[in-house]
Formats: C-alpha cells, sequence, structure tokens
C-alpha cells in the first residue's frame, strides 16, 4: 500500500462513484484532441507550409471548426476540392457538425452525473440546472441536455477511428493525391457502431489504441 498522500487520493477518487465520468470525458476528449493535432498538420500540408512553428503561431487560438473551415476553403482554391459526398467528406461533416458541438458543450459547461435510472450525463448552465433529476419537484428553468454514457463512448470510439482515417488522409496529402479515403475506419454517425465495434476490436488491448503517433 502506498504512503503516498496524493497517490492515495487518485486511487479513491478514480476508483469512486465518479470514475465513469472521468473515464468516458477523458476518453472522447483524448481522441478529439488527436483528431484536432492531425487536422492541423493536415491544413499545413494542404497550405504547402513546412515551417511547424509558424503553423503553430498561426493556428494558436483557432477552433477545431475554423480549421475545419479552412482546410475546405484552402483545398478548394489549390484545386483539390474535398467532395462533400466522399468518404473523408462525410467524416469531415460529422466531425464538424456533430462532434465539435459535443466537445464544445463538456468543456464550457458543468457535468453532471444521474443519481438513478441508466448512468447518463447531465451537461448544465445556469439557467438549465437538474433539479428535477435530484429529487427537486419543482425545476426551476429548462432541464439540462443528457447524454448516455454509452453515447458518449460510442463518439470517442468514433474519434479514435477517424484519427486513423486522418493518418491515412495526411500521408495521401503528402504524396499530391486526393484527400479522400478508400476505406475508412469511421463510419456515418447516423449508423449504429456494432458491425465496426465487432470487425476492429483489437486482438491485443494492451498495444492497440495508441494516441497520435502509433
Amino acid at each position: 500500500m502506498t504512503h503516498d498522500p496524493v497517490e492515495r487520493l487518485r486511487q479513491r477518487i478514480f476508483g469512486g462513484k465518479d470514475n465513469i465520468l472521468y473515464q468516458h470525458v477523458g476518453y472522447f476528449l483524448a481522441w478529439y484532441s488527436s483528431v484536432e493535432f492531425r487536422l492541423t498538420f493536415l491544413l499545413a500540408i494542404v497550405s504547402g507550409l513546412r515551417d511547424m512553428e509558424v503553423v503553430d503561431l498561426l493556428t494558436k487560438g483557432m477552433d477545431a471548426r475554423v480549421k475545419v473551415n479552412r482546410v475546405r476553403s484552402i483545398c478548394q482554391k489549390k484545386k483539390r476540392p474535398i467532395d462533400k459526398k466522399s468518404n473523408f467528406g462525410l467524416a469531415l461533416t460529422d466531425f464538424h457538425d456533430k462532434l465539435i458541438p459535443v466537445r464544445n458543450k463538456l468543456s464550457h459547461n458543468a457535468l453532471a452525473i444521474a443519481e438513478s435510472g441508466e448512468p447518463r450525463l447531465f451537461i448544465t448552465g445556469l439557467n438549465r440546472m437538474p433539479y428535477k433529476a435530484f429529487g427537486d419537484p419543482e425545476q426551476l428553468g429548462e432541464s439540462p441536455e443528457e447524454i448516455t454514457f454509452l453515447k458518449l463512448f460510442e463518439y470517442g470510439l468514433w474519434l479514435n477511428h477517424f484519427n486513423d482515417d486522418m493518418g491515412d488522409t495526411i500521408t495521401r496529402a503528402m504524396r499530391g493525391e486526393s484527400l479522400d479515403i478508400g476505406s475508412p475506419r469511421s463510419w456515418a454517425l447516423s449508423e449504429h457502431p456494432q458491425n465496426h465495434a465487432q470487425k476492429d476490436a483489437p486482438s491485443n488491448p494492451d498495444t492497440s489504441d495508441k494516441l497520435i503517433f502509433r
């Protein structure tokens, strides 16, 4: 047993009832960050920039939504437009329209766990507090948005797979080839990921799912 009080506190907190929140939000944000990292790299490649210190200065403070729009605009200007109906175009739209808003809500609102029923996450605001869900019969203001932890995991899993697709896209971009993904690992977010999860289940969980460089 460790004598380090900080380590003991870490074990107690991460082993407690809120661990489900830390696991699922952390998984989602870790893969979101990796996808945004690769999106920034792709932006540099299609812009013809090779000095990454300059790229870092140019993109510092730029959010993912702007990066997606800049990639599309620059590709259009460079005569290599991203077809919105292509595999990469569809995935980029899913990322832009569906997952960037999820990330922003997780990052800019207070989070609370449902105390009964199916495990789910409340995304609260000053005018959207979970009074009723926490036993107060008088719900003041609107109810908060909520998402199941399974759905949040599915979104994180999609980002994990899209991260691989982004790696393939970057390789193609560096070769001057089409940015489309021939056999994407990510799927349309309107679909259920069950078949993909079965197909891509890792044979060795200890060596799979490495962030960024693998």
